[in-house]
């Protein structure tokens, strides 16, 4: 998912190539997690809906990978975002639709070593930390680009005592040119 991120903030790869990396990490890890997943039964897969998946995280990939180079303005961020969690819900809720759990009570798997409310307040902890540094990357973002906008206002205003330095000097440079040229040209009349 790193590697389709930094191709997708890459202005050298195309949208498509950027896209297919980053749906390609959303189809390897919602399917790496159920492979994952142990049960007392099997997982059979619809082909369709699995095709389907892959094709919906490829498409929705593309188009966050296409919008986020004009994340400039703000509805591109916005529809790029959605974009983004469309690939990752739709991946994940059409191959989840493709299911189909053949019981097995031959199999012997090992209960669970939490609660369903630990694990539920670990969902929520977990989730509630990546939002919070989410939140907190957007805002340091923001913070930056104002210091940013604020450094080019001052580099501009400085150029700009640059060059009425400048300009003064310049004349200041060419009335003493003009002062020594007299001076020279007094002394030679003296001789």
């Amino acid at each position: 998912m790193f590697l389709g991120w930094h191709r997708a903030q890459s202005a050298i790869q195309p949208p498509l190539d950027r896209g297919a990396v980053i749906g390609i990490a959303i189809v390897l890890m919602h399917y790496a997690g159920m492979a994952a997943f142990t049960l007392s039964g099997a997982l059979q897969w619809d082909v369709s809906y699995v095709a389907a998946s892959i094709f919906v995280g490829f498409i929705f990939g593309t188009l966050f990978s296409a919008l986020l180079k004009e994340s400039a303005k703000r509805r591109s961020q916005i529809a790029s975002g959605l974009c983004l969690v469309a690939a990752i819900c739709g991946t994940h809720f059409i191959s989840m639709a493709g299911i189909q759990l053949s019981y097995d009570p031959t199999l012997n798997v090992s209960p669970i070593g939490f609660t369903s409310l630990w694990l539920g307040a670990g969902i929520f902890a977990t989730t509630t930390i990546v939002m919070a540094l989410a939140l907190l990357g957007v805002l340091i973002d923001q913070h930056l680009e104002r210091l940013s906008v604020l450094e080019a206002a001052r580099l501009r205003t400085h150029v700009a005592e640059l060059e009425i330095t400048k300009s003064a000097l310049e004349t200041i440079t060419h009335d003493l040119v003009r002062a020594l040229e007299a001076a020279a040209a007094s002394n030679r009349s003296k001789l």
